[in-house]
């Protein structure tokens, strides 16, 4: 969760991870490295989501995809969906120490974790999703306050 563009973005977040940045034949962004936990690599495109919208944190109606202006949907190459789902979770506790509002998210439908400068990573309840039916127990992490 960032104004900033995915350029500048990518600069805090990389370092973090060891990923490398590269443009994409069509001037995407993607962030990169080798897998750790097998083979392959692990990584995606930054982009801005065109889901965002500004009204997120007082519209009951708006989901968590609605709050992040940025995205990095992570893929993993080697094509097992269980490395797959480790990395993503590795890469997301390494990017947590970005000063930026942080979720992961599976499959689009279940929100395993958010990381919060002020609350550091929070794991969901098992289930929990990331739509507006279970806002309530989302939306305090996202603005920094527990719930």
């Amino acid at each position: 969760m960032t104004d900033r563009s995915p350029e500048i973005t990518a600069d805090v977040l990389a370092p973090l991870a060891g990923l490398e940045i590269q443009r994409g034949s069509r001037g995407q962004l993607i962030l990169g490295r080798p897998a750790r936990l097998g083979p392959g690599r692990v990584g995606g495109e930054l982009v801005l989501n065109d889901m965002w919208e500004p009204d997120w944190r007082t519209n009951g109606e708006r989901t968590m995809f609605d709050a992040f202006p940025t995205a990095f949907e992570v893929h993993y190459t080697g094509g097992d969906e269980d490395i797959r789902l480790a990395e993503a979770r590795v890469l997301f506790g390494e990017l947590s120490a970005a000063p930026l509002v942080l979720a992961l998210i599976r499959s689009v439908d279940f929100l395993i974790a958010i990381s919060h400068p002020r609350t550091g990573v929070v794991a969901m309840p098992e289930g929990t999703s990331p739509f507006e039916d279970q806002r309530d127990l989302w939306l305090p992490y996202l603005l920094g306050a527990p719930g």
